[in-house]
């Protein structure tokens, strides 16, 4: 599609209109957001070709035939659609162990086993793992940020490219991403090249957990605008605690420890909200629309 072709032009018109609602009023394509000191990008609104094609789909049972791959793999992630998001800035890389600790700090927010943690993220700039949806949604709202919808992060990850498996292409590439177990634990932020947008680890080191309950078939009734699975956002937002803990969420990206497959930026994985693992994180989002009606 010619919109996200221009993505990356568009940045900077989209950065030149738009308020950035901080103590300055200052407007930018990056930010840094002061209560994590999380360094973030724009992601102008616009519109994008979300999923995978029954084309695609036949492509990649070919793809995957050694591992005895059948289109029941990939079918949630039918059908392709077009999808239109807002503007939003995201975290450039996932939240790492030393701005969980800080929050941990602050909030007095249960911590998660720092052992275990230490043995696949050892250092405060490894991503935060054996972290829970619940965890991670109770960081973002102390933040003063959210959880990125499924659509978001998608949108996010392919970094402008059109059609493309992966964040930087089609062909899998261990120079772009921690995959595999190549490295045996996760790798620090920014260890890998970034995406066209500015993103790092959109595919590979952990998997995110966005906003969204997960819904196979979602993509099938989904709405054109913004959409979001699993009640309205700023209920689900606002009344974390009282979110289903039997219903699966959404996690995205694949991790250190997955095959290709799961690294695709149309790849849907999902897990429980109770549970923390080893290949766990997430990042966070703001929507721009949050911060103009601040600054009002």
């Amino acid at each position: 599609m010619k919109t996200m072709k221009v993505l990356l032009l568009l940045v900077s018109f989209f950065a030149a209109t738009v308020l950035f609602a901080d103590d300055t009023n200052d407007v930018k394509a990056e930010i840094v957001w002061q209560k994590d000191e999380a360094k973030m990008r724009l992601m102008p609104a616009g519109a994008f070709a979300m999923g995978t094609s029954d084309a695609e789909m036949d492509r990649l049972v070919k793809a995957f035939s050694d591992d005895g791959a059948k289109r029941e793999w990939f079918v949630t992630e039918t059908p392709r659609h077009t999808v239109e998001v807002s503007a939003f800035y995201i975290d450039v890389h996932e939240v790492t162990v030393g701005q969980y600790r800080k929050f941990v700090a602050a909030t007095g927010h249960p911590p998660p086993d720092w052992s275990k943690v230490s043995e696949y993220a050892p250092t405060t700039d490894h991503p935060v793992i054996f972290v829970s949806w619940f965890d991670a949604m109770a960081y973002a709202t102390w933040a003063g940020k959210r959880l990125p919808t499924e659509a978001e992060w998608e949108y996010a990850a392919r970094g402008g490219l059109v059609g493309k498996a992966f964040p930087w292409g089609d062909a899998i590439d261990a120079t772009k991403a921690n995959h595999g177990q190549q490295v045996g634990r996760t790798s620090p932020v920014r260890s890998y090249p970034a995406n066209g947008l500015g993103l790092y680890d959109m595919a590979g080191n952990v998997w995110e957990w966005c906003l969204d309950a997960y819904e196979k078939d979602f993509y099938r009734h989904s709405p054109k605008k913004n959409p979001f699975a699993g009640g309205v956002l700023h209920e689900v937002v606002k009344n974390l605690t009282k979110v289903d803990k039997n219903k699966v969420r959404v996690i995205r990206g694949g991790s250190w420890y997955s095959h290709q497959g799961p690294l695709r930026v149309a790849s849907r994985g999902n897990y429980y909200p109770p549970y923390a693992m080893y290949n766990i994180g997430f990042r966070c989002v703001k929507p721009v629309d949050e911060m103009e009606r601040k600054s009002k």
